[in-house]
């Protein structure tokens, strides 16, 4: 059953002129106002740029969120791609749901590693064409496992001089984070827009502010 739309705070003037247009056109004024939403929520697709962290704990935790964010996204417009090692059970996972494998080879994440991200970021650009980019990379914490949280958070930030139209999703293992110094830690979240921790079936949202040490008693 249709619903009416209601947009409060228009002006009287601004109501009657559309609603004139919408006469001479032979629609109703909500066809108007309807597309008017449409075009202003397909604009915000094309024009969003972020880059999130996601910290899981096993495998299993991030292939159920991923076929849960599989369901979500299945009829959207997002162009749904992902980076990942070539045998891992993630990759398989994401493979087996039809999203673009953008990851480069021969793989190799211990040589040239903005050379290598250069490529995958092209791949994914060419085959979205002009789609929002829905990304999950995994390479970046197997960067991390390899070679350092030092070396991976050098090509986050790396990547946020060149970042794609879209959203960036960067899952790391935690215990693959933990076992690094506070001050890799604090880098690795200054570089993303948010963080998220993912437990089982729960979603948090971690907010990381610099604070003044008299927080530690006032505030």
């Amino acid at each position: 059953m249709p619903k009416d739309l209601l947009v409060r705070g228009i002006d009287e003037k601004i109501y009657s002129s559309l609603g004139e247009k919408a006469k001479a056109q032979g629609i109703s004024l909500n066809s108007i106002v309807k597309d008017a939403i449409d075009s202003w929520l397909s604009h915000q697709d094309r024009e969003m740029v972020k880059h999130h962290l996601i910290l899981y704990s096993g495998d299993n935790s991030i292939i159920n969120a991923l076929k849960s964010i599989d369901h979500f996204t299945a009829k959207s417009s997002w162009f749904r791609s992902f980076y990942g090692p070539p045998d891992s059970q993630i990759t398989k996972t994401l493979e087996k749901l039809k999203w673009y494998n953008g990851t480069a080879s021969p793989y190799d994440v211990t040589k040239n590693i903005i050379q290598f991200y250069g490529k995958m970021m092209k791949r994914v650009a060419d085959k979205a064409k002009n789609q929002p980019v829905c990304c999950f990379d995994f390479v970046i914490s197997d960067l991390a496992r390899k070679t350092s949280l030092t070396q991976s958070t050098k090509t986050e930030k790396a990547y946020n001089e060149i970042k794609m139209k879209g959203v960036m999703f960067c899952p790391y293992d935690v215990e693959d984070v933990l076992s690094s110094g506070l001050h890799d830690l604090i880098s690795l979240f200054e570089e993303h827009d948010e963080i998220f921790l993912l437990q089982d079936d729960r979603v948090y949202k971690l907010h990381v502010s610099l604070e003044n040490i008299h927080k530690l008693f006032f505030n």
